[in-house]
């Protein structure tokens, strides 16, 4: 029963999700004190592209995966896979022929890597088996690629091939476990009509939430410098630690409220989402507060160039606030069957915080990115806030 333990799930996913968090941030402050703030700058400039482009890679299919496993069983695993691979080597080829960026080009497989490990983390999610996914997750590949870019670092010498091959060995590795521990899902090939019609408004719309994640990266190191991306990704890096406990539920909630939701058990459902966005909202506010006052410390652990990110962490980590205290909004749109809406929302912040980028990152520099960033996630959060509470008839927060 996906309902089953949901308490001992919502550990796993904090012990898995803090541990993640922790070694992504490790990952940048290892490789600028071993390599320095411009190789950091150009890894981090590819490695948003890639990450751009692999929830289209992945067809939405992990997202119709979660949906659909709950209900009918391992049916559709194989062929998501098939036309994970298929989709990702067009990707990857097109992106190749027309990207004349090297360091890009070196990264394009990660596409096909990455997205299949988003698949891989949505059958672990559905069949509640975190704790699995986390052990491979954090050991397999990301300890293992601190690990080896130190090494790397220390026989080859600086050069930022070594953390690029860090990477393929470390998430290559992952992938084989992954399939390893999970071989006995994979069955016939069968493509449904009912499986694409609900996944495929899933790719724009979870190609929007990448673009509004990523694209203020993009755009800092095309208008301004590779530098500046550094800076920017280790400081947004740190202001999305408030929103941490709300990836944890989303790790564990959605196929809750696929199962909820079809099963009628609607005001089950309604206590849960008002319990955690609650949670959320009073835990986050905490830690937010302790972020924005430490902040010039915390950064400058890193380097004191770092520093100059003092007002990424404040509007980002607003926009995260923001962000945890509504709760899982727009998983529960697409879990309630209503993919159609999460992308036309997603769509929306995604223009907002593209357009505010390009007229704010030429005056503010990485403070207009940080502000354009906090915008687009307000917006998107209140817009799927007063879409759910018409969907469960629910109000979290009293008044509103």
């Amino acid at each position: 029963m996906v309902t089953d333990d949901f308490s001992q799930n919502l550990v796993e996913s904090f012990l898995g999700n803090i541990s993640v968090f922790l070694l992504n941030t490790l990952f940048p402050y290892v490789v600028t004190k071993l390599y320095g703030t411009d190789i950091l700058g150009r890894y981090t400039y590819a490695y948003s592209i890639v990450m751009m482009t692999i929830f289209f890679a992945s067809l939405g299919l992990d997202m119709g995966l979660l949906y659909y496993i709950p209900r009918k069983g391992n049916k559709y695993i194989t062929s998501s896979f098939v036309l994970n691979f298929l989709s990702s080597s067009l990707i990857i080829a097109v992106l190749f022929i027309f990207n004349r960026d090297n360091t890009v080009r070196l990264m394009l497989p990660l596409i096909w890597f990455l997205s299949a490990e988003q698949i891989f983390f949505a059958i672990y999610r559905a069949k509640q088996n975190i704790k699995e996914f986390f052990w491979i997750n954090t050991l397999s590949s990301l300890v293992l690629k601190v690990i080896l870019t130190w090494v790397f670092c220390n026989v080859f010498g600086v050069n930022s091939l070594n953390i690029i091959i860090a990477t393929y060995i470390s998430t290559g590795l992952s992938l084989i476990l992954y399939f390893i521990n999970q071989r006995k899902m994979f069955e016939s090939f069968i493509i449904s009509k009912e499986v694409m019609a609900y996944s495929m408004p899933l790719i724009v719309g979870s190609m929007m939430t990448i673009i509004v994640n990523n694209i203020d990266m993009i755009m800092i190191g095309n208008i301004l410098n590779k530098n500046a991306v550094a800076v920017y990704s280790v400081a947004a890096k740190i202001a999305t630690f408030p929103s941490i406990l709300l990836i944890v539920v989303n790790t564990v909630f959605p196929p809750i409220v696929a199962k909820l939701y079809h099963d009628g058990e609607l005001e089950k459902l309604r206590n849960m989402y008002k319990l955690s966005a609650r949670t959320l909202t009073a835990i986050s506010s905490v830690i937010i507060l302790i972020i924005v006052i430490f902040r010039k410390s915390i950064l400058g652990y890193f380097g004191t160039e770092f520093i100059g990110g003092e007002y990424v962490i404040i509007y980002r980590g607003i926009g995260q606030l923001v962000n945890a205290s509504v709760g899982s909004v727009w998983y529960i749109v697409s879990m309630t069957g209503r993919p159609k809406i999460n992308m036309v929302g997603k769509i929306l912040a995604a223009l907002i915080n593209t357009l505010l980028n390009l007229l704010l990152i030429p005056i503010l520099g990485i403070t207009g990115a940080a502000l354009s960033s906090m915008i687009a996630i307000v917006f998107a959060n209140i817009l799927g806030y007063s879409i759910v509470k018409r969907i469960l008839k629910v109000k979290v927060f009293r008044i509103v």
